[in-house]
């Protein structure tokens, strides 16, 4: 069973300031340990 944790508050600011630095989507994942996809899915929401 796979266990889900959501993203916090903190590591949003994190996706939207390396977006700001025009990191790929690929590269935060890897820095915040995520899916490529989660982090797209959460951009999109933004």
């Amino acid at each position: 069973m796979k266990i889900y944790k959501q993203i916090g508050a903190e590591e949003r600011v994190k996706i939207i300031r390396m977006r700001g630095e025009w990191k790929s989507v690929r590269q935060i994942a890897c820095v915040l340990k995520r899916c490529p996809s989660t982090i797209s899915r959460e951009l999109r929401r933004n």
